[in-house]
């Protein structure tokens, strides 16, 4: 499939896991062992990459990549300059697209994916929200699989951030440093989240140059 307009596009298609070029190890984790994965390959201008899904949460958010997160890369495909060399935070990451093209793509200083997620997994809480794996499908997408250091590297990248504390807002500003622009497409699906929501980018904002 092909989105975009006259001046930028997008081609995507599921791909197999063979065609990824990683290893049995490289391929192996909590996510794949528990649950369904699928992979998209993506490509924005001359960059290529892909996105594993799955099949978590209620409505499956965070699990896949929805237009929205397409219409952002496209944005930015269009408006390098909005992140080239700037420090950049994304919201409701979901599996990265944004983030990852930021990386990759768009010559940013540094990129934080942050989004929500239970402490603990989905399969031993019960609950609706994703769990830990939610975070560690993030980082593989982030880092295309190749996982470039344990957790003191990984928290560079991706955060957990729960809007309705903002303590863990502050904190999260506080390891990343002071964000030179805020990024995030389909943040809100739930009317209640709205008002945590304006809190934590007037924190963001406050802090932002």
């Amino acid at each position: 499939d092909e989105f975009g307009g006259p001046y930028a596009v997008c081609k995507e298609r599921y791909i197999d896991e063979e065609d990824l070029g990683l290893s049995e190890d490289e391929l192996k984790d909590d996510v794949s062992e528990w649950y369904p994965t699928s992979f998209r390959q993506f490509e924005f201008d001359s960059t290529k990459f892909w996105i594993r899904e799955s099949s978590w949460g209620c409505g499956r958010l965070g699990s896949s990549v929805w237009p929205s997160a397409i219409a952002m890369g496209l944005l930015l495909i269009k408006e390098p300059k909005k992140v080239c060399s700037k420090r950049v935070l994304e919201l409701g990451s979901g599996v990265g697209l944004p983030s990852i093209l930021c990386r990759y793509e768009l010559g940013t200083k540094s990129i934080l994916a942050t989004d929500y997620w239970d402490p603990v997994d989905l399969f031993s809480s019960g609950g609706d929200a994703p769990g830990r794996s939610f975070g560690e499908n993030l980082y593989f997408n982030l880092c295309q699989g190749k996982k470039e250091a344990e957790n003191d590297h990984q928290k560079e990248m991706v955060q957990r951030l729960d809007w309705t504390d903002l303590d863990s807002v502050k904190s999260v500003i506080e390891d990343f440093g002071t964000p030179d622009i805020v990024i995030g497409s389909d943040l809100v699906y739930y009317p209640h989240n709205l008002e945590p929501l304006f809190a934590t980018l007037k924190i963001l904002m406050q802090r932002c140059p």
